[in-house]
């Protein structure tokens, strides 16, 4: 599974490529296909999961605050 600013991908059978499964709350696929490097491949059906809590997020900014950017 890839989590992403934009959305959720999965390993789709039989094949194993990453296919686009969910997009967050004001996200388009359009978006999540332009943000991306090959031809996406969309899930027939999308989930739309639920925003992340205050504790989410700010587990998310320590994180990010720690990894040093290359």
């Amino acid at each position: 599974m890839v989590i992403t600013d934009l959305g959720i991908l999965r390993p789709a059978p039989p094949h194993g490529e990453f296919e686009l499964t969910a997009v967050y709350e004001g996200i388009t696929v359009e978006q999540v296909r332009e943000a991306t490097g090959w031809e996406l491949k969309v899930a027939e059906e999308l989930v739309t999961p639920a925003p992340l809590t205050e504790l989410e997020l700010q587990t998310l900014r320590d994180l990010r605050a720690a990894v040093p950017v290359a």
